[in-house]
């Protein structure tokens, strides 16, 4: 099977080359940074950032949606299009030399995976998206990734397992023996950072730069001064809502929160919709603690019914509070096999198994009904874990991973 795969960091090349050793065909991996090309360990591999063109293609315009709520999206959308034609007429090159079977896309919202997604749309090719699963494993879908997932809409209600043993078998995939992780190559991460420094940053497209690494270690500790709150886990003497936020700026917040655009929204909205007596514990994303708008730690300072939860593990704050909210965060799934309400205010692959809620309003109205739906939970958790995730994750060292992929890949070429 020819099989071309596009990835973003050396994570991913590490990844996708697992596939290629396991491959019997032809495989060629393009990266958009340099970690990802320098770190492929593959002949065949091209970099977009090598990739030049003249050419600028209107059509692409669908391809910028992750970038169009942007403060200075109307003023740089010429360069976002730039960007978008250059992988364009990369991608089809490669395409037209490789004649892949299967293409492989990491994520569906940035510039260069809408691209790639349309170009096997316009060349009638097979392309499957990538992303990383809760319980670490790993997501191959036909259709898309987060809330365009297969899995939102098609698992088979009727499992024949009781509630009793869909509990015990969800939770022996969730406690099953874990994968080692590879030792990843910081320096090789490093140099992407490294040509974000001014002026070296002019090199790359503008939907690839991000900030060097000095200015995310100053901020990171300029946070951690400013934002810190004082305040700590106290005992619990009354009724709580977990809040859970996630990764900022990412595609889940970006393209599937029709309501929200940032977490200080969040917050607010969700005092607003508690009912009396109610509180708030706030967790952070743990890879982003004290990382948040300068306003969410402001609300949270300042209102004498929010605590943010910095110590607990995820588990220990969701057996600790009466219901959970999220926008459409990982913490979700992870919480479904739990007997609390979740109410989820953005769009997710699992948001038919939990209480859509949009406002204030609709939050109060939930929280005092805590209508549970844990059966119909506990049936998509179980297709979830047994029919549609990868057992393993993509940084893991893993023979069978790539195995199950390939296996996966050809039963969908029959």
């Amino acid at each position: 099977m020819k099989i071309l795969s596009f990835g973003f960091y050396d994570d991913f090349s590490s990844f996708f080359y697992d596939i290629e050793k396991a491959n019997k065909g032809d495989y060629h991996h393009i990266s958009s940074h340099l970690s990802g090309f320098l770190g492929y360990k593959g002949k065949k591999k091209s970099c977009l950032l090598f990739s030049r063109n003249k050419n600028v293609y209107d059509h692409l315009d669908s391809c910028l949606v992750f970038h169009r709520d942007e403060k200075y999206f109307s003023k740089n959308r010429s360069k976002y299009l730039k960007s978008a034609s250059r992988y364009y007429d990369h991608f089809k090159e490669k395409i037209k030399e490789i004649e892949p079977d299967v293409v492989l896309i990491s994520g569906d919202s940035k510039i260069p995976s809408k691209v790639l997604s349309l170009i096997c749309k316009e060349n009638a090719i097979k392309c499957f998206y990538f992303e990383q699963g809760p319980f670490r494993t790993t997501m191959i879908d036909p259709v898309g990734v987060n809330a365009f997932s297969s899995i939102a809409k098609n698992w088979d209600i009727d499992t024949g397992n009781s509630e009793k043993e869909l509990v015990e078998k969800i939770q022996s995939f969730i406690k099953r023996k874990k994968n080692q992780r590879k030792k990843r190559k910081f320096w090789l991460r490093g140099l992407d950072f490294c040509l974000n420094l001014p002026l070296l940053n002019l090199l790359i497209p503008l939907d690839l730069r991000e900030q060097n690494i000095i200015d995310v270690i100053l901020d990171r500790l300029k946070l951690s001064i400013q934002k810190k709150t004082n305040k700590e886990n106290p005992a619990k003497v009354s009724k709580e809502v977990l809040l859970a936020l996630q990764v900022p700026h990412d595609a889940n917040l970006i393209i599937h929160s029709p309501n929200y655009k940032n977490h200080a929204q969040i917050l607010e909205e969700t005092i607003r919709g508690l009912p009396l007596g109610w509180k708030v514990l706030v967790r952070e994303h743990p890879l982003y603690k004290n990382g948040y708008e300068s306003e969410l730690y402001n609300i949270i300072n300042q209102n004498k019914d929010v605590v943010l939860d910095q110590n607990l593990a995820a588990i220990d704050s969701i057996d600790r509070v009466d219901a959970i909210i999220v926008n459409n965060s990982m913490l979700g799934v992870e919480s479904l096999l739990s007997n609390k309400l979740i109410l989820a205010l953005g769009n997710s692959y699992y948001m038919d198994v939990v209480t859509k809620v949009k406002d204030a309003d609709e939050i109060r109205l939930a929280l005092e009904e805590n209508n549970i739906l844990i059966l119909k939970r506990l049936t998509f958790m179980y297709n979830f874990c047994y029919n549609y995730l990868f057992d393993g994750h993509f940084r893991d060292i893993s023979a069978e991973l790539p195995l199950a992929i390939l296996d996966y890949l050809k039963g969908c070429e029959d």
